[in-house]
């Protein structure tokens, strides 16, 4: 089980808050839980194995060249870098893909690929669903 469904780890004991508690604390990082900012006057919650927050210094970095935000995720990258690529790639696939404007052509690139299938391969039909 999860720790939202009484598995685990132990939630916030603040009253109506249902955070996970943080390291050995029994609060959540928003009642002040886990690890803080080791710079004076910073009372955020320190990133990773650092004693620094996200604003000082503290986890992980954007591998990307020219960015100094903080990385989320498996890619190690930042959420503006991390939707750039995933534009740059779909618009490569959609560049990638045969574009064929002649129907009869279009017949035969759908046939091959395994699109057509039963009676609208029989009878030279275009697959159900298909934009022109």
């Amino acid at each position: 089980m999860c720790w939202k469904h009484g598995g685990g780890r132990r939630s916030c004991e603040v009253a109506r808050c249902s955070s996970m508690a943080l390291g050995k604390t029994v609060l959540c990082g928003k009642h002040g839980g886990g690890r803080r900012c080791e710079v004076a006057g910073c009372g955020s919650i320190a990133r990773g194995k650092t004693v620094l927050c996200g604003k000082h210094g503290g986890g992980l970095r954007c591998e990307v060249a020219g960015s100094d935000k903080i990385a989320q995720g498996k890619p190690g990258m930042c959420s503006g870098c991390k939707t750039k690529a995933k534009a740059k790639q779909q618009v490569s696939e959609e560049a990638s893909k045969p574009r064929v404007t002649d129907e009869v052509k279009q017949h035969a690139v759908d046939e091959a690929a395994g699109k057509l299938t039963g009676d609208a391969a029989r009878r030279g039909l275009r697959p159900t669903g298909h934009i022109t």
